[in-house]
């Protein structure tokens, strides 16, 4: 498998085909001279203080609802442009008849310098937020004709073309443009650079125009990625320390993006460095990804079949919706910065910094059916609820160092009913039953807002300190009554401190190495023991027995 651009190519622009001009009537082709960018020519015209096209005749009528245009364009008369509000470079949609169209204006002399540049257009977004129309503007379901409209405000210098569209292409809703799937050679990952060669804007053979490399090192997409392909190939992508932002072009928010598909082979995918295990874990060297205008998505969590997706250390500005609902994903310190939300269910979210999410008043930026999903995160308000529960989950879940940082709605402890004061809180319990919250590691002590038929009990885990133990001696903690192995801590020595929530009843054993061999594992009596607790708690000895709790 390879890095393979997923876009419908429409004519790459070498002979004239179905290329009119913005009355219908016949285009001259450039082949042979320098104004191409893709193979050997493209489609030429010349504009001088007037308005004209170059369009491709799709015979028919066309439905394009959502459907994403790309053109290659380039006007060597720049400076005689319109400015952009004056509809300098348009996209135009027309019917069946050429004078019935709308257009969307996207460049002007304001904005461009010329060069080839590759033009994004939404047909759907050109229809609602259309700039200029002309006699019967079609229905989206019926366009014929599509391409770019020049307008210039004085006469160019020479009599030689002055504007050319080459290779051009569309995509579908909801498709990626660039697949990157299998592995480089050597059975390595791909990386950014990697998927950058593959796309070479340099290249008459590629130039595919959706992700460049800018002067200043920053990487520029316009197109949706999708990492992994439905097939036994091994897919592997894996970098850090890149800074990728989606241009500002006329396509809707969660158009752009990145998602994971697998089949039978095995599939990762790694932005940045995850080290540590557990709730221990931190992530460093990630990717940042932001966007010139429209919102981007995620999604690691349609497709099962995913073997990993590890996110370390990155940050993330400006995302739309974020599905990460899957055992496969772990976000270790990962920034999620003014994103709207992310369904976070059996994923691990550790240590990350939720800043400022973009979320109404009543919505929660992460979504999950147990908060033991997120561990030692930092939600700063803007608005809305930091967490909501989802139906589901354990009625009892483990709240690990979760602080809540600003104006949510109530005070730490409060219990309140959706209809209440406030509709903000730091954690909004939608599970409609009953849920205990064992709270540890430190954080906020949250306030709750409770749906339909739910309630909230939050209890903070109780530290048990043991002291002086023997070395050699093992100290276990049992559920009360049974055999049931809560933790256990061997050859310690000192003093131990454990942590179990408030609610839990156990037992506690220490049994002291044998005094009369040199076998630890042989026990020869309980140890007289001293211990402290970090709040009220009740701990029992009984004629030598085990310690109750």
């Amino acid at each position: 498998m390879a890095i393979t651009d997923n876009r419908t190519l429409i004519s790459n622009a070498d002979t004239l085909g179905s290329w009119e001009d913005e009355l219908g009537g016949t285009m001259g082709v450039s082949a042979g001279t320098n104004n191409f960018i893709t193979g050997t020519g493209s489609i030429q015209g010349r504009s001088t203080k007037s308005t004209d096209g170059i369009l491709w005749n799709y015979g028919s009528a066309q439905d394009l609802t959502n459907v994403v245009f790309y053109f290659w364009f380039n006007c060597t008369a720049a400076k005689v442009l319109a400015t952009t509000a004056a509809s300098g470079v348009t996209v135009r949609f027309t019917g069946a008849t050429a004078t019935d169209w709308f257009d969307i204006e996207v460049l002007g002399s304001d904005n461009y310098a010329g060069g080839w540049k590759m033009i994004v257009v939404d047909a759907s977004v050109a229809k609602t937020a259309s700039h200029n129309t002309n006699g019967t503007p079609p229905a989206i379901t019926a366009i014929q004709r599509v391409g770019v409209v020049v307008t210039t405000t004085a006469t160019a210098a020479g009599a030689d073309p002055n504007f050319f569209v080459d290779s051009s292409w569309s995509l579908a809703a909801n498709t990626p443009g660039i697949i990157v799937a299998g592995q480089n050679t050597g059975s390595i990952p791909w990386t950014v650079q990697d998927i950058i060669d593959a796309a070479d804007v340099n290249d008459v053979n590629k130039a595919w125009g959706t992700i460049e490399r800018l002067a200043n090192g920053t990487v520029s997409i316009n197109t949706p990625i999708q990492f992994g392909a439905n097939d036994a190939t091994v897919d592997e992508f894996e970098d850090t320390n890149e800074v990728l932002g989606w241009e500002d072009n006329n396509v809707p928010d969660g158009f752009y993006g990145f998602s994971g598909v697998a089949g039978t082979g095995q599939m990762d995918v790694t932005f940045g460095v995850i080290a540590g295990t557990g709730n221990d874990r931190s992530g460093s060297q990630g990717l940042t990804v932001t966007t010139g205008g429209p919102r981007w998505f995620m999604d690691f969590s349609t497709d099962v079949d995913i073997d990993s997706a590890n996110f370390g250390g990155c940050t993330f500005i400006g995302g739309e919706i974020f599905d990460l609902d899957d055992p496969a994903v772990v976000c270790a310190s990962v920034a999620y910065v003014n994103c709207n939300k992310a369904h976070v269910s059996n994923s691990a979210q550790v240590a990350c910094q939720i800043v400022t999410p973009n979320t109404a008043d009543g919505v929660a930026f992460m979504d999950t059916d147990d908060i033991g999903d997120i561990a030692n995160c930092t939600f700063t308000f803007s608005d809305g609820h930091g967490v909501e529960i989802l139906s589901g989950g354990p009625s009892s879940q483990n709240n690990v160092g979760n602080t809540f940082l600003g104006a949510f709605g109530g005070t730490p402890g409060d219990n309140l009913v959706a209809s209440s004061g406030s509709t903000d809180a730091m954690i909004y319990n939608n599970a409609a039953a009953a849920r205990t919250f064992n709270r540890s590691g430190g954080g906020t002590q949250p306030s709750f807002r409770n749906g339909a038929s739910a309630t909230s009990d939050d209890v903070a885990a109780v530290t048990i300190t043991l002291t002086p133990l023997i070395v050699g001696s093992t100290a276990s903690v049992y559920l009360t009554g049974t055999s049931t192995l809560v933790q256990e801590n061997t050859n310690t020595g000192a003093s131990w401190a454990f942590s179990v929530g408030a609610s839990i009843a156990v037992d506690i054993v220490v049994l002291e190495a044998s005094e009369d061999t040199n076998d630890a594992h042989v026990p020869v009596r309980i140890e007289n023991v001293s211990f402290t607790v970090s709040q009220d708690f009740a701990i029992n000895q009984v004629d030598a027995l085990p310690f109750k709790g």
